[in-house]
């Protein structure tokens, strides 16, 4: 199986969205996510990748880098929203989309570090990330949800 992974295109938008919401149950409004891309797909911190095998959409990711003043040298990349259809999973297409997010990352960017969060409750993402590098011992993620619906 041959895996590509390139940047969304806005051909692509419709069906990647579809794959989501599939993929994690979730109900979110199409126009609000073509209204981001629109906002975002020109920014040059964020990356909207897209992963396809044997030329299907199958995989998607979201590599955002955040700049602290601080720490200024270099940015931290930031992974969210590792989406993979259910027919390509265990393929190896999430593994691809974070190789290339962090050869964008190190190569394209010069990050030092980069980083994810994922639900407690997700242990088949737990060991995914696992096995390609990433660590839950040296630091901990702290969310808060500002909405109180949630």
């Amino acid at each position: 199986m041959e895996i590509t992974v390139e940047r969304l295109r806005e051909e692509d938008l419709e069906e990647t969205f579809a794959m989501c919401m599939r993929a994690f149950r979730e109900e979110h409004s199409l126009e609000e996510v073509r209204q981001v891309y629109e906002r975002l797909r020109d920014d040059p911190d964020y990356y909207f990748l897209l992963a396809r095998a044997d030329g299907r959409i199958a995989g998607y990711t979201t590599m955002a880098l955040v700049w602290d003043l601080f720490d200024g040298k270099a940015p931290i990349a930031t992974i969210w929203y590792v989406c993979v259809d259910q027919v390509f999973r265990r393929c190896g297409i999430a593994k691809r989309l974070l190789a290339e997010a962090e050869r964008i990352a190190v190569e394209e960017r010069g990050c030092e570090l980069m980083l994810l969060t994922c639900a407690e409750k997700n242990t088949s993402a737990h060991e995914l990330y696992r096995s390609a590098g990433y660590s839950d011992k040296i630091d901990r993620a702290f969310v808060k949800y500002l909405d109180d619906e949630l």
